[in-house]
């Protein structure tokens, strides 16, 4: 079975926003939802990178994924013999 998480993804423009500038910017613009499939388990961890642009997300399946926040498509797996290889509790990105 294929697990599956929602996100909803505001554009990288918005983290350096002020409040004041997003009230400006029509509603339909602020955000998208995209859904990440492709983890095997539950996924029970799911970080932003700084830029707003990668979504990583860790699973039960002892893999780690990152997309492409805008489109939710699957970038990169880290898992396996040279990756991880034990339950994914959390991630994070280093800025």
């Amino acid at each position: 079975m294929s697990h599956a998480v929602r996100i909803t993804v505001f554009p990288a423009i918005l983290f350096a926003l002020s409040a004041s500038l997003v009230a400006q910017v029509p509603q339909s613009e602020l955000k998208t939802t995209v859904t990440f499939k492709g983890h095997t388990d539950p996924i029970y961890a799911v970080a932003y990178s700084p830029d707003g642009k990668v979504v990583a997300t860790g699973s039960f399946d002892k893999s780690i994924k990152l997309w492409d926040a805008a489109t939710g498509k699957e970038l990169r797996t880290l898992a396996g013999a040279a990756g991880h290889q034990s339950l994914v509790l959390s991630v994070a990105f280093n800025a």
